[in-house]
């Protein structure tokens, strides 16, 4: 009976711990050299966060950075904003730069660490480029409040109410008194009635989780004018380098928060870079040693196979030996009317009823001399500069 108290103990303490999950130490922890360091374990409900996207686009080629201006308060900015319902995050990001910049990005495949896993079906995935978030960051916004006037009816309290941020709320923190007090003059009765401006809170505030993506444009992309939202006609953008973007947040033209941002996504251009650069350097290793493999195992006495028959393979030598030992053109000119002589003079010999034999030597340059009678006179055979031979 014991035993299984302790065994029904031991389980609704397993599922109490499930379900309230141990929040981090709340000194913050260092992490990577580009981020900072950690924040508490937190739960935020719907309407205390808002998500939006912003994108560092770069100029191919160039690898200029695409940088809003607005003209009227003077300050540079990165493109970003707030993400509507239905709206990916990835969508709004292309969005918000086509709209605050006039560009038309897409979004940059890089090569980062990150510590999203691959998908079981594709083990090696983290091992590609990919066009996830290259970084978040969150800014607290502070509650919105309206001003709103009310008729005094009894006088209000002159303590100032303000929103606790430590827990719950602490009294009536959706509307925050002041003492001074404002007359007015009732037209339909001419009395003077008494009034006291308050202001009513609308938005508690909450934190804004930015999605930071890497964007491209075209070397040649034209910036388009009528792109931003009525409330931001005074937008412009200009291409800067980075050592540009650098200066603009040294002086304070642009928020360091923001060059943060730029700085890590140019530190994974330059990574990538690098990376190409290495792989093209192994494929180039690797296409060498392939040849110098090929060229070891090939012996070089071996010749190249001939697949021909045989009597190809011999009546190609022939014609070989045939043509290398043909003579110039001239003396093949020559020999030929010398051959035509002697043909009419066998002809008229055997018509006289002699059998006479002609034939060639290289040392009389084809000259025909007599050699003995012959039995048969029927056909005409040459062999080349070995032996001509006339019957």
């Amino acid at each position: 009976m014991s035993t299984h108290s302790g065994n029904v103990a031991s389980n609704s303490a397993n599922s109490s711990r499930a379900q309230s999950p141990k929040l981090s130490p709340s000194p913050p922890f260092e992490l990577s050299k580009d981020s900072t360091p950690s924040v508490p374990d937190s739960f935020w409900c719907s309407g205390d966060f808002m998500l939006g996207a912003g994108m560092v686009i770069f100029q191919d080629i160039t690898w200029k950075i695409v940088i809003c201006y607005e003209t009227k308060k003077d300050f540079y900015f990165l493109p970003r904003g707030r993400k509507d319902l239905g709206e990916t995050i990835e969508c709004t990001a292309l969005r918000e730069g086509w709209e605050e910049s006039g560009y038309r990005p897409k979004h940059l495949s890089l090569h980062k660490h990150t510590a999203q896993p691959s998908p079981p079906h594709l083990p090696r995935l983290r091992d590609h480029p990919d066009t996830e978030p290259i970084m978040i960051s969150t800014i607290y916004w502070p509650p919105r409040w309206v001003d709103e006037y009310v008729e005094v009816e009894e006088t209000p309290s002159s303590k100032t109410h303000s929103r606790n941020h430590n827990g719950g709320p602490a009294g009536d923190e959706t509307h925050k008194h002041t003492p001074a007090r404002t007359f007015w003059i009732d037209a339909g009765t001419s009395k003077a009635k008494q009034y006291y401006k308050r202001q009513r809170m609308v938005d508690y505030g909450g934190e804004y989780l930015v999605h930071w993506y890497a964007g491209i444009i075209d070397e040649h992309a034209v910036r388009q004018e009528g792109t931003t939202m009525p409330d931001e006609v005074s937008y412009t953008s200009v291409l800067l380098t980075f050592e540009e973007v650098e200066t603009l947040a040294q002086t304070g033209a642009l928020a360091y928060s923001e060059f943060r941002v730029v700085d890590y996504a140019m530190k994974l251009l330059r990574l990538n870079f690098e990376h190409n650069r290495r792989q093209e350097q192994r494929l180039r290793q690797r296409e060498a040693a392939s040849r110098r493999a090929a060229r070891s195992q090939a012996s070089p006495t071996t010749q190249r196979p001939n697949n021909e028959p045989l009597a190809s393979q011999e009546s190609s030598q022939a014609s070989r030996r045939v043509a290398s030992s043909m003579p110039s053109t001239a003396q093949s000119a020559h020999k030929a009317v010398v051959f035509r002589a002697a043909k009419e003079a066998v002809v008229r010999e055997e018509v006289e009823g002699e059998d006479v034999r002609y034939h060639t030597h290289d040392d009389n340059d084809g000259a025909l001399e007599p050699a003995g009678p012959s039995k048969n006179c029927d056909d005409v055979k040459g062999k080349g500069k070995l032996k001509k031979t006339l019957l």
